[in-house]
């Protein structure tokens, strides 16, 4: 719906631009002539009309002139203005458009002749609201109205679109390139595991010279924490760093609690494979020289694991965790039931 009334709105603005120019009979005349493409013989039936000539005068219509008085317009400038102004500082998710009106109204005094225009207004600013943040060069932060905006995509060079929802469809699959994560915003939902995927695929969109845009339904959790993700694994940043820069170019970004939880994990892991080389992660230790002499480490028989590549660093700290989670949850499930116990001496007392 969004998508239609926009397209609308701007094939209707661009109509009015246009026919603002043709304030010449002939020229307006020449403009429609330009555009014909029926066949001679249904214009000509065109020209035929029922009317008498004492009615033809009745059917010409006047030059082109703006619909509205200088009043009027001045009227409207001053609803579109707090209108805008009311919808950014409300709570969209939990007011109607009857709130808005309503608050509206108290500003400005009474809008009833001009609630067509104030549904048409909230609309338009609903869909300018939701512009895209631009987090770098190459990498835009939006929504799923920003996903369906095809002249918004092209005019922003974007060819590559990370569709980071389960319930928005890929809208332009056979013009851009997508890649789509199929997650639910929910704590549980797991995200870490993605974030190597997203990470190669915003990588190529940036090497290739196109833009990503990375989205989910309003840009808030699910895309926002994959982009912080991103930007501590390109950049090397730590989560605060991160989380702060994403933040300023797109202030409403919220992570939800398991998000957040999810990307203190993965800057362990970013930390772990950049110190992955160093003798202590690797097992290794150099004993102090003494004398100039050469210091042999202890033999010993128990071998330490050597981690090879950043991957394997990343797979054996992330497998880790799962088994410290799993083996909390396995306490409290398989704790020893000592009421066994109990009723075991009891029969045998009896016995």
């Amino acid at each position: 719906m969004w998508f239609v009334f926009q397209s609308l709105h701007k094939e209707l603005d661009g109509t009015r631009r246009e026919t603002r120019r043709l304030r010449e009979p002939a020229t307006t005349t020449e403009y429609y002539m330009d555009r014909i493409s029926s066949p001679d013989f249904l214009c000509a039936q065109w020209q035929q009309s029922p009317l008498d000539v004492d009615f033809e005068d009745e059917l010409k219509a006047d030059a082109v002139r703006d619909y509205l008085s200088e009043g009027g317009k001045a009227k409207e400038a001053l609803l579109r203005r707090e209108l805008r102004q009311i919808m950014q500082s409300v709570d969209l998710d939990s007011v109607t458009s009857r709130d808005i009106r309503d608050t509206l109204a108290q500003r400005v005094g009474c809008v009833d002749g001009h609630k067509d225009f104030i549904d048409r207004e909230m609309l338009v600013i609903l869909g300018q609201m939701d512009k895209p943040s631009r987090i770098f060069h190459y990498l835009l932060l939006g929504t799923e109205w920003n996903a369906s905006n095809w002249e918004e995509l092209n005019k922003n060079n974007v060819g590559y679109i990370l569709n980071m929802t389960r319930e928005v469809d890929n809208f332009f699959p056979m013009h851009f390139k997508y890649l789509k994560i199929s997650v639910s915003d929910e704590a549980s939902t797991n995200l870490l595991n993605s974030w190597n995927i997203t990470y190669s695929f915003i990588k190529e969109a940036k090497e290739s010279g196109k833009v990503c845009l990375v989205h989910c339904k309003k840009g808030i959790s699910r895309s926002s924490s994959t982009v912080i993700a991103y930007a501590m694994k390109e950049y090397g940043w730590s989560l605060e760093h991160a989380l702060a820069y994403v933040k300023k170019r797109r202030n409403c970004i919220t992570p939800n609690k398991g998000f957040m939880e999810q990307l203190q994990t993965f800057a362990g892991v970013l930390k772990a494979s950049r110190h992955r080389h160093a003798p202590q992660f690797n097992g290794q230790s150099r004993a102090p020289s003494t004398g100039g002499s050469r210091a042999h480490p202890p033999s010993s028989t128990k071998t330490t694991r050597r981690v090879s590549s950043a991957s394997d660093s990343v797979r054996f700290i992330i497998r880790e965790f799962e088994l410290r989670r799993r083996g909390a949850e396995d306490t409290v499930r398989h704790s020893f039931p000592l009421d066994v116990i109990n009723k075991r001496s009891s029969i045998q007392q009896i016995s």
